[in-house]
């Protein structure tokens, strides 16, 4: 009997918990993201600094961004959000932005970003 109750804790706390790992995984997969989009906004902004206004041509900026086996390749614009980067899983799909003053927004906003933290 007290095996069966044993049993029943650990299978409660494992399905409580399980559903959290995932998000802590993606969390911390939408980190990469934001370490893209922050050297993005650099490359931009030091772009700007010599040029007088952002690029939408990633050929022009002074960084190669590495193929990423989490999210798409990035793109970059003339106007804010300077460049965009999107994740498209089977669980997880959302795009991140960043804007030339470095405010991030995540689409789409409602649950998914919010566990993300933005």
């Amino acid at each position: 009997m007290e095996i069966i109750v044993v049993v029943i804790i650990i299978g409660t706390m494992a399905a409580l918990a399980l559903p959290q790992i995932g998000t802590v995984v993606e969390r911390n997969r939408s980190v990469e993201g934001m370490t893209i989009l922050t050297a993005l906004m650099g490359s931009q902004t030091r772009y700007k600094f010599e040029n007088g206004a952002f690029t939408g041509t990633m050929a022009n900026l002074d960084i190669t961004i590495p193929a990423s086996s989490n999210f798409n390749v990035p793109t970059i614009s003339d106007s804010d959000p300077i460049a965009t980067i999107s994740r498209n899983s089977a669980t997880y799909a959302y795009t991140l932005s960043i804007t030339s003053a470095g405010a991030v927004t995540c689409v789409p906003k409602p649950g998914l970003c919010n566990k993300l933290g933005y």
